[in-house]
């Protein structure tokens, strides 16, 4: 059976509960790997330059508020998070569609089922 490794654990717990459950189900049936959760708003402003994201920092549900300090919540749980199959093969669409598949799913009834707020999908360079 498939497990997240440490680095995909540490990033998915930056993500809110129903996302992470979600991915919890999901890696049980598919090796996926998680990319980013919450992204800084100086990762965010890069992604944007580089044309792999279509928001700017605060903007992108990837990112936590700014404090009043001016500082971002370091605690704050985001409403994102990027994943890909496992081994990652980009040029591999069919896996990709597959997990999109087996993530609707799950979703629509671990989370949407049982009273939660539903979740979207968005492939390639996304909001």
């Amino acid at each position: 059976m498939p497990r997240f490794s440490t680095s995909s654990w540490r990033k998915l717990q930056t993500v809110r509960s129903e996302l992470r459950e979600v991915m919890e189900v999901v890696i049980d049936h598919y090796d996926i790997t998680i990319l980013e959760g919450r992204r800084s708003w100086e990762r965010q402003d890069e992604l944007f330059r580089q044309g792999k994201s279509k928001l700017r920092s605060g903007e992108s549900k990837h990112n936590a508020p700014m404090d009043r300090g001016g500082g971002e919540m370091e605690n704050w749980l985001v409403d994102a998070v990027d994943i890909a199959p496992y081994p990652i093969d980009w040029k591999d669409t069919k896996r990709f569609v597959y997990m999109a598949g087996l993530v609707m799913g799950v979703a629509t009834t671990w989370v949407t089922g049982s009273g939660g707020r539903q979740l979207g999908w968005r492939s390639g360079h996304h909001r």
